[in-house]
């Protein structure tokens, strides 16, 4: 199990919010679009194993690889981005439910 999630964690970070919220709810509930859910699901599995096991083909040798900390130094102003884009788009989708605006995840409920 740790070698999948080592190997592919994008998969598995798209995975979880699926088959942890979204498909208990939609089945509990009987969800009329369910069909609608796992299709998503299946087209974000299939870009996103694609992706990663190209990934793992090309990806270099263990030992010729920098450190993750080396990496994290050289790249700390990509955590200010993400961490701004992320607080922006939660905000974005509070506002969006506040306002009355469907996403993907209203379609489950």
């Amino acid at each position: 199990m740790t070698w999948v999630l080592r190997h592919y964690p994008i998969s598995i970070l798209v995975l979880a919010p699926y088959a942890l919220l979204l498909l208990p709810m939609a089945v509990l509930y009987t969800n009329p679009q369910t069909m609608f859910i796992l299709r998503l699901l299946g087209a974000a599995l299939v870009g996103t194993l694609i992706v990663e096991t190209t990934a793992l083909t090309a990806r270099p040798q263990r030992h010729w690889r920098p450190s993750a900390a080396a990496v994290n130094a050289s790249h700390r102003y990509v955590y200010v981005v993400a961490r701004l884009v992320t607080v922006i788009s939660v905000a974005a989708s509070i506002t969006a439910a506040q306002a009355g605006q469907g996403t993907i995840f209203t379609r489950w409920a």
